[in-house]
């Protein structure tokens, strides 16, 4: 499963074993959505939903490099001090539903997964609490992008999500 599956999942080291996998792809974004599923391998799910704690409708930030999306707004003010702080501004808000792990897994849309990348900016411990259940009886293995310095406003920290995985 592949949660903020913006670029595809052809890149290392999934690029070495792309035969041997089944893809299930999160991607809300709308452009990025459509290029997605113009590439869509044949026994692979791509699904135009965010995932979260929550079943809601709630803004997608998206920036001007948009794979610093995300549903928490970037926080300006820390990032200034890094270079090309312009790729967080945001372009566009629009209000996307949200979904769960837990609910898509009762609905029979998530079925067997082995493996979870979550890579959303900040949101990966909302997605870690809204698939507790199906997460801790089927999943082997996680590999979860997480910060140690506030990129967005309100994000969770290492300390914050360490615990639940």
């Amino acid at each position: 499963m592949d949660v903020g599956a913006r670029g595809g999942i052809d890149a290392i080291p999934w690029s070495n074993m792309l035969s041997l996998i089944d893809v299930i792809s999160f991607e809300p974004e709308a452009d990025e959505l459509k290029r997605m599923l113009a590439r869509k391998r044949e026994n692979d799910q791509i699904l135009g939903t965010a995932l979260h704690r929550d079943v809601l409708k709630i803004p997608l930030h998206v920036t001007k490099a948009p794979g610093c999306s995300s549903l928490y707004e970037p926080n300006i003010d820390f990032l200034k001090q890094f270079p090309n702080v312009e790729r967080f501004d945001i372009v566009n808000s629009p209000t996307i539903e949200t979904n769960t792990i837990d609910q898509l897994h009762r609905s029979n849309v998530i079925k067997d997964v082995d493996f979870v990348k979550l890579d959303v900016q900040g949101a990966e411990l909302d997605i870690l609490e809204g698939g507790k259940h199906f997460l801790s009886k089927n999943v082997l293995a996680l590999e979860v992008e997480i910060e140690f310095q506030p990129l967005y406003k309100n994000q969770p920290f290492f300390a914050d999500v360490d615990p639940v995985v």
